[in-house]
């Protein structure tokens, strides 16, 4: 908000600007099951000031797999197995969030 300094005929106005990323979350949370030959999506938000931008990794992978706010994985085989790390960024802040996806064979 704005803050006023006034002194006489003078007046300053301060501008008071807060920044903040917290509540970093994924949508499934924790732990997901998929299956081979199968899709999956996961959604990562934060509660964030100004607006978050988002990458996914995988934990002992090698870097960035994707950008944005949803991770989509298709065609999954077994070794898509693991822990997809999403990193909740802006220029003042970061935040993480994890879901653990395990890959098994057949649906039924």
């Amino acid at each position: 908000g704005n803050f006023r300094c006034a002194s006489g005929p003078s007046e300053i106005i301060h501008r008071l600007i807060t920044y903040k990323l917290t509540s970093v979350t994924t949508e499934p949370a924790g732990v997901a099951t998929g299956y081979v030959g199968g899709m999956f999506e996961v959604r990562c938000t934060a509660d964030s000031k100004p607006a978050a931008s988002f990458n996914w990794t995988k934990r002992g992978g090698s870097g960035v797999i994707s950008s944005g706010a949803t991770l989509r994985i298709s065609d999954l085989t077994t070794n898509d197995t693991g822990t997809y790390v999403c990193t909740a960024y802006h220029q003042y802040a970061s935040g993480t969030a994890s879901v653990q996806l395990t890959v098994e064979e057949g649906r039924w």
